[in-house]
């Protein structure tokens, strides 16, 4: 059994999922993600000023 873990951008999901099917790979379990999370420094302009998020 073999377990392969990946993040693919929705356009390329198709090219990957036959590509698999291709070499043998005949199920899998797919979620569809959204969001980026909490990543430090990251800045946003909110109502016209600059907010930086430092976690």
């Amino acid at each position: 059994m073999k377990l392969v873990k990946a993040i693919i951008k929705p356009e390329r999901f198709e090219f990957v999922k036959k590509a698999l099917e291709d070499k043998g790979f005949v199920s899998m379990t797919t979620y569809e993600i959204r969001g980026r999370g909490t990543q430090k420094g990251t800045s946003m302009e909110c109502r016209g000023g600059l907010m930086t998020e430092r976690c």
